[in-house]
């Protein structure tokens, strides 16, 4: 998370009024990649993609390469001579897929609005860790451990005092990320995997080692649909997010199961507004419906 002490740093500094300063070239102001970006919805009226210099208000990037591990940092710049209003929490994270653009995080966000004055700036820094570590926000540092490798977009919006919120203005920047591989892997909590004998060995349980000390266990249930059922599309990426998703599309895959049952810990699990289940979704070629009960 942001700290109090950093936040009016970046949002203070060089709060000057005057006019539109130009944007200048140099070392820090990398080629843009030539890629569209995705849609923010209704209420933005101009986006701004893939143009870091541009005059007024610009997101600019460290660069456009990254290798994991590493980081890369998205400094949103105010040359005009108004405020312009953004929720460092409300950033956006897409990857680049057949051509299609899969939305990755944040999950929840908190609604502060930070008004950057004409001179001043604030950055979002991108740390991809893919070694476990997790993810969240560290100070100004934003964890992503799930990316693999790619062409994803960073981005925010907000809009300038005197305009609406209504009217909103997006700035994108795409980048292109060198990551391992990822794999579906279930979740290292799991400690028992069995077929259930009371299902005529249709269903495979699976128990992680928090689902016995809780005192109501969740169970996580999966069930191959079919193919014809409407269902979200879901990359590999945003799978990973989801423990309990992960664990069960792992399981169904590794043991070729039509039904998956995880027995876990809800206080341990995503919160539920940002839980995939209840759902239906199509993750490379399968569709899944996910469902939830006590255990």
């Amino acid at each position: 998370m942001l700290s109090r002490r950093k936040l009016l740093a970046v949002v203070s500094a060089g709060a000057i009024g005057g006019g539109v300063a130009a944007a200048t070239d140099g070392p820090d102001r990398p080629d843009a990649l030539e890629d569209d970006c995705p849609d923010y919805g209704d209420d933005v009226a101009t986006t701004a993609c893939n143009d870091h210099q541009r005059v007024g208000v610009s997101l600019e990037p460290s660069t456009t390469t990254l290798s994991a591990p590493g980081s890369i940092a998205f400094t949103l710049r105010n040359r005009t001579h108004r405020r312009f209003k953004v929720n460092w929490y409300d950033w956006n994270l897409h990857k680049l897929v057949d051509g299609d653009w899969f939305y990755l995080g944040p999950r929840l966000v908190p609604m502060p609005l930070h008004p950057i004055h004409p001179g001043g700036s604030m950055t979002w820094t991108i740390a991809v860790q893919p070694d476990g570590s997790g993810d969240g926000e560290i100070e100004d540092e934003i964890v992503r451990e799930h990316l693999g490798s790619g062409i994803y977009a960073f981005g925010v919006d907000g809009w300038s005092s005197d305009g609406s919120s209504d009217a909103r203005t997006a700035l994108i920047e795409t980048f292109e990320l060198e990551a391992p591989e990822l794999s579906l892997e279930p979740s290292k909590a799991v400690e028992v995997v069995e077929w259930d004998e009371s299902k005529d060995g249709e269903e495979l349980v699976a128990r992680t080692d928090r689902a016995g000390k809780a005192d109501q266990p969740t169970a996580y249930e999966l069930e191959v649909a079919d193919s014809s059922e409407s269902a979200e599309r879901v990359i590999l990426e945003q799978v990973c997010r989801d423990e309990q998703f992960l664990t069960v599309v792992a399981l169904a895959k590794a043991h070729d199961a039509d039904r998956v049952r995880l027995e876990d810990d809800p206080v341990r699990a995503v919160p539920a507004s940002a839980s995939r289940f209840p759902g239906v979704y199509e993750h490379d070629g399968t569709t899944y419906r996910l469902e939830t009960r006590e255990s």
